[in-house]
């Protein structure tokens, strides 16, 4: 019977802390779409379109000065689809800055 009893306590201990990963596995995916939905949040704040008309380009500019990090960083995701970043040349031999090989793909 004590076999059986310590048997059972190490199953309950087993299934306590499956359970717990699994609580811990979806916390972590609840924080993860939490902070998904803060940043599009932060995003249509930062672009003007919460509650009211959408900035226009040279209002964007206008206000970019006056932006956090977080603002700013909003703005450009909201507008760049895609950066690619290619080699540099190696026939160069030397340092090719980057700007002569960036490539960003704004969204329509």
């Amino acid at each position: 019977m004590r076999a059986f009893r310590q048997c059972r306590r190490s199953d309950d201990h087993a299934v306590a802390s499956a359970t717990r990963a699994e609580v811990e596995k979806r916390q972590e995916a609840i924080r993860q779409a939490e902070a998904a939905w803060s940043e599009a949040m932060h995003a249509n704040l930062a672009i003007g379109t919460a509650g009211a008309s959408v900035r226009t380009p040279q209002e964007i500019l206008a206000a970019w000065p006056a932006m956090t990090m977080g603002e700013r960083r909003a703005v450009v995701r909201a507008y760049i689809a895609r950066v690619t970043v290619a080699k540099a040349d190696p026939k160069r031999r030397r340092w090719q800055p980057i700007g002569e090989r960036v490539e960003v793909a704004w969204s329509a």
